[in-house]
């Protein structure tokens, strides 16, 4: 069986198991390379979408907050 992701196993553009992550890769990668930028599109019909990952967001992000935790 193979093992579990790390942080620089999801900078990768392969195809990526759940069964193989953990919560403190997923935050370490959060944080390294969300938290720090700001992703702006801007479509075809004018609109413009930014996204920015705010720390505090990531048990949102995750799916925690959906079993009542909201801790960061």
């Amino acid at each position: 069986m193979a093992g579990l992701y790390t942080r620089d196993d999801l900078l990768k553009n392969d195809k990526l198991f759940s069964n193989r992550l953990t919560t403190n890769v997923l935050q370490d990668f959060y944080a390294d390379n969300l938290t720090l930028k700001a992703y702006i599109y801007a479509l075809d019909n004018g609109e413009t979408i930014r996204l920015i990952f705010d720390t505090e967001q990531f048990c949102h992000l995750v799916g925690f907050s959906y079993f009542g935790y909201n801790g960061v």
